[in-house]
């Protein structure tokens, strides 16, 4: 079953492309769409990934590039840009096709038909995702990691010993420690710094709004679509959501 995403920022050129889609001979299973990249975020924690994402960035290429930057995803891509000027920097990640204008019926084609050529086998895939994660294990090896966190209490600050944190998440733009006991502090880390400070062997990034401590998991269960559901403790605020893509990387970190 062949899945297509398209991230947009202009519902009439997406509206557009979607039609194309659907005027081809060999039409892909399902289409989505998002119109932002905190929805494209949200997106592809909660979803299996998609086989292809169409990237219609306007002139915000850049806002799209430093996405994939941060987010590491498997699916092919075909950007879409009023204009070429960062061409070459797409071909850094996956990218199957770069169009500048508009996305014609035959460009449409041509990227389904260079999908079903170039990336078909997921194997291929999933070895270089693995090849990521070793050079990431093996920058780990020599890395010292952070001991302690600082909280601001009112007008008083105190340490955190990353041993008493059960996990991090974000909220609202805003990113909270929580400590077995229960209490949460605001902090002025990003989750994507805590993850680079913080041990793997203790702490996975669970999504984009959760890092976990392996001690404060209460329950897993499995979820639809290959995908996982935990339950921390202390309790956290709403579902907490494994993707599909990364259940497979979180039970090997649990087997370790």
């Amino acid at each position: 079953m062949m899945k297509v995403l398209i991230i947009s920022l202009d519902k009439k050129e997406s509206a557009q492309l979607e039609a194309n889609i659907n005027r081809l001979a060999k039409k892909p299973e399902s289409v989505d769409l998002v119109y932002s990249l905190d929805e494209a975020g949200k997106y592809l924690d909660k979803e299996d990934s998609p086989d292809l994402i169409f990237n219609l960035c306007k002139d915000q290429i850049l806002d799209f590039l430093k996405f994939f930057q941060k987010n590491q995803i498997q699916s092919a891509l075909v950007f879409i840009a009023d204009n070429d000027k960062h061409i070459n920097s797409t071909f850094l990640f996956n990218t199957l096709n770069f169009i500048s204008g508009k996305a014609s019926i035959e460009d449409v084609k041509f990227c389904f038909d260079k999908h079903a050529t170039y990336f078909k086998e997921m194997s291929d895939l999933s070895y270089k995702n693995d090849i990521r994660e070793l050079m990431k294990f093996m920058s780990n090896r020599e890395k010292e990691f952070k001991k302690r966190f600082m909280v601001k209490i009112g007008n008083v600050i105190r340490s955190v010993n990353v041993e008493d944190i059960a996990y991090f998440f974000s909220q609202e733009r805003i990113n909270y420690l929580v400590k077995y006991n229960g209490k949460k502090f605001p902090i002025d880390n990003t989750l994507d710094e805590v993850e680079e400070m913080v041990d793997p062997d203790k702490f996975f990034r669970a999504n984009r709004q959760f890092i976990i401590n392996i001690d404060a998991i209460a329950e897993i269960h499995p979820y639809f679509k290959g995908r996982v559901k935990l339950n921390l403790n202390p309790q956290q605020e709403g579902d907490l959501i494994i993707s599909a893509e990364k259940s497979r990387s979180f039970k090997d970190w649990l087997d370790e």
